[in-house]
């Protein structure tokens, strides 16, 4: 069982890697389709292919190539619908990742900072209480002092009564 603890973190990453390279993986794999439909139906240059893919995956549109061909334009009509939301979707999923881990690691920062001002009150409080304890123990040892004192006090009044008594027995 420990040795799955240990894996789970390892496989959370290797999970998330995955994602990210399959959804770049994906993205490379409409733009390199696309490129290659464009050179081969249209019979444009691999960088003008490239730049026409790429202005339509992610719906810029100059508008500066133009298919030509019927066959051309039916492609980039299903491309287009299929290759944005794809390519988007894509985008989304590494975006989303990226965003996940810095909104972890801000989460971690504030734990840690509410942790810190938590100990900072926490400590406050203890020297609080520590000076409450020291006054208490104060406060006790001078009461404690006052009744022996009045014991003292007490005792020699005994003796008192007690010497008045023998004085009063004899007159």
């Amino acid at each position: 069982m420990s040795s799955l603890r240990r894996l789970h973190p390892r496989i959370k990453k290797f999970k998330k890697h995955a994602i990210i390279t399959t959804a770049l993986l994906f993205i490379l794999f409409l733009e390199v389709g696309g490129t290659l439909f464009y050179m081969y139906f249209e019979g444009w240059r691999a960088i003008d292919a490239l730049y026409f893919t790429t202005i339509t995956l992610t719906t810029i549109g100059f508008g500066d190539h133009v298919p030509s061909r019927d066959i051309s334009k039916l492609f980039t009509i299903f491309f287009a619908f299929a290759g944005v939301g794809t390519a988007l979707f894509s985008m989304g999923l590494v975006s989303e990742h990226y965003f996940r881990d810095k909104v972890a690691q801000i989460q971690g920062l504030e734990d840690k900072m509410y942790e810190a001002m938590m100990n900072k009150k926490l400590k406050k409080k203890v020297a609080q209480i520590r000076a409450d304890a020291e006054r208490i123990a104060s406060e006790k040892a001078r009461l404690a002092a006052k009744e022996r004192q009045m014991e003292r006090e007490e005792k020699a009044i005994a003796r008192e009564k007690a010497k008045i008594k023998e004085v009063v027995k004899k007159i």
